[in-house]
């Protein structure tokens, strides 16, 4: 009976240090702080203590039943600061120069993770200073130039990824795609991503399935814009006819019957994304250039203002809308440009439909006054509004739907292209054909003013 009451009380006294135990050894961080505490030197311990806060911004665990990332995102910042700190004040803990670049790699792809990007940045130097030619060293710059929109930078990363990644490296149709990706949406230089895109899709077995899409549909939007359209068009159909709802798919294709004059397939096209939806503004813009082509321009405002219901704010679809209304001769259009003038001075879009109103109203000289208004105003994204307006009012021209003397304002929006001569040309044509010598003046004042021309034809 003695023997058995001691073991009781034993277990008794031992009771709560059992639990601590077992908390410890159930707890994702204390586990990882109890190595941190017994190695307090060592870099990699906090790197681990670290990563432990880091599962635990998305994971429930003991210390979180429910994730919380917002707690834990700082705490694991910390730790990894505290490790790259340790790393340098205790460099014996890496024998190798690799040992050490592979160190700060990781912690380039945790600073990266955790939205941190010059942190990131700063500790893929550092793997640059221990192994500046290994592959992986420029992959860490390389997502770090990107998510820092230091583009050049990220440029020459790549290109020397391209140079350093083994031919039988696993990753190689990721980088050919991510490589892609930047040439194409941040340089505009389809023709040098199309052979990127390519290059990724003879790695296409390698890829993630969500990757093996973006490198497909890559290479479909280079095909049309800069390869074989066709080719592209026969891609991006590949990935609709698997994924009936594939909007980028459905952008391509439409871009595809835009770019080859098929302008009844790109209006279906077109009109089955804004149906999806309506504030796409790649296939808003490519469904206006539709609706030049089609002379449809109230199908173009119906668009814009269906954008503008779901963004009711927005600068950029609001000025397009008060273009399209000044192209359909909209009665209201002078008044809906005048009111965006007072909200953004000198809009471009409104300048130029001012000037559209002026040309229909023959007062070429006010046109002329509204396009150099125009020269001044702030650029809206992606809208090319010269190069919108030379061609609606190049189309209107040929069809009769203006007069021929609105060729002196054509001419005169070619300097904002980049084409004087053009534009001296259609000047000069114009003086030689036309029996109406009362636009005369304008045009020579234009010839020699606006786009630099010396010689009276």
């Amino acid at each position: 009976g003695a023997t058995v009451a001691i073991a009781v009380l034993l277990g008794v006294i031992a009771l709560p240090r059992d639990r601590r135990i077992c908390r410890d050894a159930r707890s994702t961080i204390q586990r990882a702080a109890l190595t941190a505490e017994h190695h307090p030197s060592d870099p990699r311990a906090m790197e681990f203590l670290a990563a432990s806060y880091d599962f635990c911004r998305d994971h429930a665990t003991l210390e979180s039943p429910e994730p919380d990332s917002a707690r834990f995102k700082s705490s694991a910042a910390d730790a990894y600061r505290a490790s790259a700190a340790l790393a340098e004040q205790h460099p014996e803990y890496f024998p190798y120069a690799r040992s050490r670049a592979e160190f700060h790699r990781r912690l380039a792809v945790d600073f990266w993770k955790l939205d941190l990007y010059e942190e990131s940045l700063a500790q893929a130097r550092r793997a640059y200073d221990f192994e500046p030619d290994a592959a992986m060293t420029w992959v860490r710059l390389a997502h770090a130039y990107r998510s820092l929109e230091r583009w050049p930078e990220a440029l020459h990363a790549y290109e020397r990824i391209e140079e350093l990644l083994p031919a039988d490296d696993p990753t190689r149709g990721l980088r050919f795609l991510e490589f892609g990706d930047l040439l194409l949406n941040h340089f505009d230089d389809p023709a040098r991503a199309l052979k990127k895109f390519r290059q990724a899709l003879a790695h296409i077995a390698d890829l993630p399935r969500y990757a093996q899409r973006l490198a497909i549909l890559g290479a479909a939007r280079c095909e049309v814009l800069a390869g074989t359209g066709r080719d592209g068009y026969e891609l991006a159909m590949e990935v609709f006819r698997a994924e009936p709802d594939n909007l980028e798919a459905a952008r391509i294709i439409a871009l595809y019957h835009l770019r080859s004059h098929h302008w009844d397939e790109a209006d279906r096209a077109y009109r089955w994304v804004l149906e999806k939806r309506p504030n796409d503004y790649e296939a808003l813009r490519g469904f206006q250039n539709v609706c030049l082509n089609k002379s449809d321009w109230q199908s173009a405002i119906i668009a814009w203002r269906n954008a503008l219901k779901a963004e009711p704010d927005n600068l950029i679809f609001r000025s397009h809308f008060v273009w399209a209304a000044a192209c359909a001769n909209e009665q209201q259009a002078a008044a809906w440009a005048e009111s965006l003038e007072h909200e953004q001075p000198d809009n471009r879009f409104a300048c130029l439909a001012r000037m559209l109103v002026a040309i229909r109203a023959g007062d070429l000289g006010s046109a002329r006054e509204w396009l150099l208004r125009a020269r001044c105003g702030p650029k809206l994204p992606l809208a090319r509004e010269f190069v919108r307006a030379e061609a609606t009012l190049g189309k209107m021209i040929e069809r009769g739907e203006l007069a021929p003397e609105a060729v002196i304002l054509q001419g005169a929006l070619w300097p904002e292209i980049g084409d004087l001569a053009h534009g001296r040309e259609l000047i000069r044509q114009y003086l030689r054909s036309s029996p109406r010598p009362a636009w005369h003046e304008l045009a020579e004042l234009v010839l020699t003013q606006d786009l630099g021309g010396t010689e009276t034809p």
